[in-house]
């Protein structure tokens, strides 16, 4: 669910947003759009090659999931006030701000997606592990559509601005919530060898398949 919601605030901020902000606000100028979704990306490469690595060596799988979330949310909140600050006549330093702040978001991102999808990996019996990443690739999908739509409408009513604001505080409280949730904290707190298998430790009746019940119901 939580991976929805951040599919749900993600995809819209490139795919609507920030080009609709940088065309209304910065026309002709299109270099402002592919230095500042060139800087997200930069952010996710040193994300996935140096920063998950290292926090998770240093604070842990669970405070580098649950700084990821915030920073991947924060930076998408710190753009919009960026753009309030600079406004429409100061592209450069438009670009200078939320490059920074859409690297912060990049990192973040991969802190998260790196850890989050190695905990669902691990934890899932491998006879599940197909369908339960095809679960979370389905839901997520279904969401970004929406998240479309409802930026769409935000941006129309409020302006892009209140549009980042509202998505990045949206994946903000996705922190909050994770560290709230005693079952993911858990998890996320497990070193990689007693992940094996944990959801099934956990949950082993959401594992029970009908066919399962069946053949134990016959050998009893």
């Amino acid at each position: 669910m939580l991976t929805m919601v951040v599919d749900f605030a993600l995809f819209p901020v490139f795919a609507l947003v920030i080009p609709v902000l940088i065309a209304d606000h910065y026309p002709g100028q299109t270099w402002v759009l592919s230095i500042v979704e060139s800087a997200f990306a930069v952010g996710m490469i040193l994300g996935s090659a140096v920063l998950a690595r290292k926090s998770n060596a240093s604070l842990g799988r669970r405070r580098t999931v649950l700084g990821g979330f915030a920073a991947l949310g924060a930076g998408f909140v710190g753009t919009g006030l960026v753009f309030s600050a600079t406004g429409p006549g100061m592209p450069v330093a438009f670009t200078a701000g939320g490059s920074v702040l859409l690297m912060l978001s990049g990192a973040g991102l991969c802190m998260v997606t790196i850890n989050t999808g190695t905990v669902r990996l691990l934890a899932t019996p491998s006879a599940y592990r197909n369908r339960m990443v095809a679960a979370a690739s389905l839901l997520s999908g279904l969401v970004m559509p929406l998240g479309s739509i409802s930026s769409g409408l935000i941006s129309r009513a409020s302006g892009e601005r209140w549009a980042l604001l509202i998505l990045g505080g949206a994946i903000c409280a996705c922190a909050a919530i994770a560290a709230r949730d005693k079952a993911i904290t858990r998890f996320l707190d497990m070193p990689d060898e007693q992940l094996d298998d944990a959801y099934l430790r956990e949950f082993p009746h959401a594992f029970d398949a009908p066919a399962t019940r069946m053949e134990k119901a016959a050998q009893a």
